[in-house]
């Protein structure tokens, strides 16, 4: 009898487990895709109202700028406009604004890189 009392002891709490996992998973809504919290790049915000000319100017504005500034247009927001485009019938019009958005990713890495590096050397004189 002795050796049944620790058995009965871990079935319950495989039990309690058990009931706390399937409640938990009840409380957490599905998600479709990756996560927000695992995703080490996030999109950026995108106005699906914003008219093209609005978008435009801003980013002419900002191409005025020798590096990218904090919130800055998404180059998402320039895929918007572009697929506009290409409903519109304006493919010449859509490449642009898709290469400019290529080109805005780029920007995006270069200024990552440069915040990473910057950090690296932070820590080494910390470490020091």
């Amino acid at each position: 009898m002795t050796e049944t009392r620790p058995i009965r002891g871990r079935r319950r709490q495989v039990l309690v487990v058990a009931t706390l996992g399937a409640a938990a998973a009840g409380c957490i809504p599905p998600q479709r895709g990756v996560p927000t919290w695992a995703m080490h790049v996030q999109p950026g915000a995108v106005d699906a109202d914003a008219l093209p000319t609005d978008v435009a100017a801003r980013l002419a504005y900002e191409l005025g700028f020798p590096r990218l500034a904090r919130g800055h247009l998404a180059p998402e927001q320039l895929g918007v406009v572009a697929v506009r485009e290409l409903e519109q019938g304006r493919l010449a019009d859509a490449a642009l604004w898709l290469s400019i958005a290529t080109y805005r990713y780029h920007q995006e890495s270069v200024r990552a890189r440069g915040i990473g590096r910057a950090a690296r050397r932070s820590c080494r004189a910390t470490w020091r």
